[in-house]
Formats: C-alpha cells, structure tokens, sequence
C-alpha cells in the first residue's frame, strides 16, 4: 500500500508541475497578445488619426473633412487584416464595429474640429 501510495503522489505531483508548466506557455501566449493589442490600440487610436489629420492639413485644408474617412477606413482595413478573427462570432463583430469604430470615428473627427480651429486662426493672421 505504501509503494502504490507514493507512486500516486508522485503521478499526482508530475500532473501538477505538467498543468504548471502549460499555464507558463499559456501566459507567455497572452503576454504576446497583448503586446499585439498595445500595438494596435496605440496605431488605430493614436498614429492613424493624428497623421490622417496632419496629412490633411499640409496637403488641402480644403479636404481636411476627408481625414476621419479616411483614417477610419485604413483603421478598420488594418485590424481585419491583422486580426480576421473579429469577424469570427457576433460578440467580437458587435464590440469591433460598435466600439472601437465609433471611438476610432470619434477621435478622429475631435482632431480634424482642432485642426479646423487651427486653421482658421492660421488664415486670420
């Protein structure tokens, strides 16, 4: 009974370092992930918008209104490419096209309304 008990124990630790051992990869995995979504909340939010409007604004302020057009169109473009899987279930879709659109949409048209501030201050002087 004590050889059968001690070799229980020992297949009962081995499992648990196995499970320990997967949950690390797993981690490391989410690690990855998430720099991967730093990445792109920092392009879709921040980069793509700002240098939407920039562009905008050095080329033609007449077509600066483009700028949120555009810049949403090259955010949505960017994050199907990089992660197709938002279109995989109805949650990811609702939550993509539904929030992270609209915020997107959002910024971008607060950037272009300073820009047009900016612009006509330029144009008085």
């Amino acid at each position: 009974m004590d050889k059968v008990a001690k070799r229980l124990l020992c297949m009962c630790f081995s499992g648990m370092m196995k499970l320990r051992e997967e949950g690390k990869k797993e981690r490391r995995k989410e690690e990855g992930r998430g720099m991967f979504m730093n990445w792109w909340n920092l392009s879709v939010f921040c980069i793509i918008p700002i240098v939407s409007v920039i562009f905008f604004f050095f080329w033609k302020r007449k077509y600066l209104w483009i700028a949120p057009l555009t810049s949403t169109v090259i955010s949505v473009s960017i994050s199907l490419f990089a992660m197709p899987s938002i279109l995989s279930d109805a949650e990811h879709r609702s939550m993509f096209f539904g929030i992270s659109v609209m915020l997107h949409i959002l910024i971008a048209v607060v950037l272009t309304v300073i820009a047009y501030v900016v612009a006509r201050f330029l144009d008085k002087k």
